[in-house]
């Protein structure tokens, strides 16, 4: 058992070791590495390609522990258990105004059907120009088989814009 204290209350106890985690034991981000433009108005795309999780630069970034792994957007957790999953997409379109845009993040438990697990959103009105926005959000997933249980990344815009990607800098990324 570990003892554990709340020091904004002052209460001490005892947590039962099965239920008590050491911290964070893996933590993986996937960068995209370079732009990536959608090429309709009318259906969600993916990201499926240009997504590294080659964390060397700048000195010091790292993976933890078991990583993630992608294949074609799709990401597949190493371990069961209950994992965080966030994206930030930062994106830009160098015209004026874009209605709305938004990213979600997509699960499967079969392997196979996938549905809305997050979604973020973005109007961008004002002005004429060049816009940039950034969208994201983060949620827990109960991960119970690796094989089956999986994530990808979508995005959905009413006008053309490009989600920011660099080899060395997270732009649009995502963690788990």
């Amino acid at each position: 058992a570990q003892t554990f204290l709340n020091l904004a209350q002052g209460v001490t106890g005892t947590l039962p070791t099965s239920n008590y985690s050491a911290g964070t034991t893996h933590y993986t981000t996937f960068r995209l590495t370079s732009n990536y433009t959608i090429s309709s108005t009318s259906t969600w795309e993916y990201f499926t390609s240009n997504l590294s999780s080659t964390m060397t630069s700048p000195s010091g970034v790292t993976n933890l522990g078991s990583v993630v792994t992608e294949s074609s957007g799709v990401f597949t957790f190493p371990e069961t258990g209950i994992w965080n999953v966030g994206m930030n997409i930062y994106a830009f379109r160098s015209g004026d105004n874009w209605d709305q845009a938004y990213c979600k993040a997509f699960v499967t438990t079969n392997n196979s059907s996938y549905n809305e697990f997050l979604q973020t959103a973005e109007s961008v009105n004002a002005g004429s120009g060049s816009r940039e926005t950034i969208m994201n959000g983060s949620g827990l997933l109960d991960v119970t088989d690796t094989a089956n249980v999986k994530v990808k990344f979508g995005i959905y815009s009413t006008a053309p814009i490009s989600a920011w990607g660099h080899a060395t800098r997270n732009g649009t990324y995502f963690t788990f």
